[in-house]
């Protein structure tokens, strides 16, 4: 297994490798490996009955998973209520096509809200947080539902109040660990037939690769993915 590829030169086999659409930039494509392929694969794993148009689904945060579902999501034709501490991320997320948007700060029942949004409960919860997001989630979603887990960002172990609704709703909870070739592949004519874009924060140079994953760890005002550009020397905003 590769070990990273922050690094100015890799050896991969061909069949690691994939074709991307000549629209995307070397900075945006970089960005879809692990990310977008985790958001496809949360709304269209194959294994799985598919979402029709008009179905509708929570998306937790404005990080890349849940950025990338809701522009998935938007060219499938799902109807997506989406979650953040700010209401001006809340808004850039509506401006990329959510439907609703929810300050969990402010609205502690955030799940509750969602439910009721959705008229009854949303058909998929994309959940990023885990153990300390899972009670929101039941909350959230319709009987006969999924809750798709792709991260634990708030918690990987606590207090899940009433469990017992995962059978009471007979709700479906699968996990989400990336994707596989095949889903990447159908992905990128999505993309391509929709001209989706990924939407990239900011670009480091290679020299202050460290100040990226400071950026990261930081977290504060960040909307979308951050790039490390291994052919460019200076740090630059991306447009965004």
């Amino acid at each position: 297994m590769t070990q990273g590829v922050l690094c100015e030169r890799l050896d991969a086999h061909e069949n690691t490798l994939i074709k991307i659409p000549d629209y995307l930039t070397d900075a945006e494509a970089s960005t879809l490996p692990c990310a977008a392929v985790t958001a496809w694969s949360a709304l269209t794993d194959f294994s799985l009955e598919k979402l029709k148009p008009g179905s509708s689904i929570l998306l937790q945060g404005t990080g890349g998973v849940s950025l990338f579902c809701l522009q998935f999501a938007k060219a499938l034709q799902l109807k997506v209520i989406i979650t953040s501490s700010s209401d001006a991320k809340l808004e850039r997320a509506k401006e990329l096509g959510a439907d609703a948007g929810i300050n969990y700060r402010t609205n502690k029942k955030w799940g509750r809200e969602a439910h009721k949004l959705s008229n009854g409960g949303v058909d998929l919860v994309v959940d990023v947080g885990g153990a300390g997001t899972l009670s929101h989630a039941l909350d959230a979603v319709r009987v006969g539902g999924r809750i798709m887990m792709v991260g634990n960002l708030a918690g990987r172990s606590g207090e899940i109040k009433r469990l017992d609704r995962i059978f009471y709703k007979a709700v479906r909870i699968y996990g989400v660990v990336v994707g596989h070739r095949r889903g990447f592949q159908e992905m990128l004519q999505v993309m391509n037939r929709a001209k989706i874009r990924p939407i990239v924060d900011k670009v480091f140079g290679f020299k202050d690769a460290k100040k990226a994953f400071d950026y990261m760890a930081e977290g504060k005002g960040r909307f979308g993915k951050i790039v490390v550009n291994v052919g460019a020397s200076k740090t630059i905003h991306s447009r965004l």
